[in-house]
């Protein structure tokens, strides 16, 4: 999966505390939970930049 035009929203400002968004279980984390290591940094920036996930 490509992370990047995600990521690249919230770092120009178009997402960010307050913003939630809601991604697949199946394509962000692995089987105990911790993110797949494609999902990983995208996760810290979204996270650094306020952005509430909600991984379903």
């Amino acid at each position: 999966w490509d992370w990047q035009p995600l990521v690249a929203n919230a770092q120009a400002g178009g997402l960010g505390a307050g913003n939630v968004v809601v991604l697949p279980a199946r394509t962000t984390l692995d089987a105990n939970g911790g993110a797949l290591p494609g999902f990983a940094a995208a996760q810290q920036v979204l996270l650094e930049k306020g952005v509430a996930l909600s991984i379903l």
